[in-house]
């Protein structure tokens, strides 16, 4: 016999209480791999805000296609600062450059519009 504890599960948040996340769909001008991008623009975000604010922001790269079409999810109190990162972010070594495209309360739609830009063959 095992003497260990029954894990017990967290207690769910009520959904007034979760974060409210906002997607953004962006282009990349460049061909990079998701790791460097993500890593370049959360620190860009980092060094613009502070930790506090990138906390509140709470950025995430979800996807980045080799087309250059990618979405991002921050929180919707943050989605203003997001859009002002993107101004003015470049890249570290690549000079890479990002525009945003569309936002949406939901990634579902986002999706759709991806793939609507996908096929009628969108360049920056």
């Amino acid at each position: 016999m095992s003497n260990t504890k029954p894990k017990q599960k967290k207690p769910r948040l009520k959904p007034s209480k979760r974060m409210k996340k906002r997607y953004v769909l962006f282009f990349v001008d460049r061909r990079v791999k998701k790791a460097y991008f993500e890593r370049a623009f959360l620190r860009h975000v980092f060094s613009l805000y502070g930790a506090r604010a990138f906390k509140e922001i709470a950025p995430k790269v979800i996807e980045l296609h080799s087309s250059g079409l990618g979405i991002l999810r921050c929180s919707r109190q943050g989605l203003e600062r997001i859009e002002r990162a993107f101004g003015s972010f470049e890249g570290i070594e690549q000079n890479v450059r990002a525009k945003i495209l569309v936002e949406s309360g939901t990634i579902k739609s986002l999706r759709k519009r991806m793939q609507a830009k996908h096929l009628n063959g969108f360049a920056l």
